[in-house]
């Protein structure tokens, strides 16, 4: 298994989740728990030993944590949500449940992005499914991944990834994308209240950023939905989305792959969209753990 800050993310579940079912006798896994710890845990194992123990110190500060906020400890279940959750814009990784009573924790490693969005999906990530509102975006979207390939191989032929011509990505990519982005986002100021839950959950949830000193654990209920938003351009491949109920995220564009082109040949269009938030610490309830 590659060594992504995704892969040290589900590692770092991983290590969690082993420390819960240590920790409180009466857990157990779900079988797709099992299978990605089962998954996860070499990889883990081939980690160094700092980082190891880096995570083991966060994993005993969660369940320390947890102590205070599981009302049954004796008959726990644990699951582990796969990440096409994510995409609909549930944000839980580990799922701790007994009987009626949930508890979700969104785990990040050193950074704290609240969404890794697709470009493609902004539409529907705003609730619009009017057929030819989306076919328009699409055609606007497509119209500029065109006229991008058609100058790298105008310009650079042999060129082979997205580094090989970086000033004209961000000129003629990230610049116009953004463009069409903020547009978008401004044309449909109203849906704020869908985009604001698919970007920041649609569950209560508390979100665990471990750091080389402290565990910060925030919590993610309760948060006054939004009924206005507003895009604004920051540079080529960064935008703020303002929120009513005071919430400012910044959203940065970036390729999905490394590669101009797939195996195949293909043009390799794919963007992401990270979206993190500045002001997270004043604007969300939380608690600091120091290692």
């Amino acid at each position: 298994m590659a060594d992504t800050s995704n892969n040290r993310g589900r590692a770092l579940e991983y290590r969690i989740c082993k420390e819960i079912t240590t920790r409180f006798l009466g857990s157990a896994l779900t079988e797709r728990a099992k299978a990605a710890n089962e998954r996860d845990s070499a990889y883990y194992s081939s980690l160094p030993e700092a980082i190891r123990q880096d995570f083991g110190n966060c994993a005993h500060i969660v369940c320390e944590w947890l102590e205070s906020k599981l009302p049954n400890q004796d008959h726990l279940t644990i699951d582990r949500l796969p990440d096409s959750k994510g995409v609909k814009g549930d944000p839980t990784d580990i799922l701790i449940s007994s009987g009626t009573f949930e508890l979700r924790l969104s785990i990040k490693n050193n950074y704290p992005a609240l969404k890794h969005q697709r470009l493609t999906r902004l539409p529907q990530q705003c609730g619009i499914t009017d057929p030819e509102e989306v076919a328009a975006y699409t055609k606007a979207r497509m119209r500029i991944w065109g006229e991008y390939y058609s100058k790298v191989l105008e310009g650079y032929p042999t060129a082979t990834k997205f580094g090989d011509v970086r000033d004209l990505t961000f000129s003629m990519l990230y610049s116009r994308l953004n463009d069409l982005v903020v547009k978008f986002y401004n044309e449909h100021q109203s849906s704020a209240p869908v985009h604001f839950r698919f970007l920041t959950g649609t569950s209560n949830f508390y979100l665990v950023k471990n750091s080389s000193s402290t565990v910060r654990i925030f919590d993610f209920s309760g948060i006054p939905s939004p009924k206005i938003m507003q895009a604004f351009r920051l540079d080529q491949n960064n935008i703020f989305l303002e929120f009513d109920n005071g919430w400012k995220l910044k959203l940065r564009f970036h390729t999905a792959s490394s590669r101009l082109y797939k195996k195949s040949g293909l043009p390799n269009r794919s963007i992401k969209m990270d979206t993190t938030f500045p002001n997270m610490d004043v604007a969300v309830p939380h608690e600091d753990f120091e290692k």
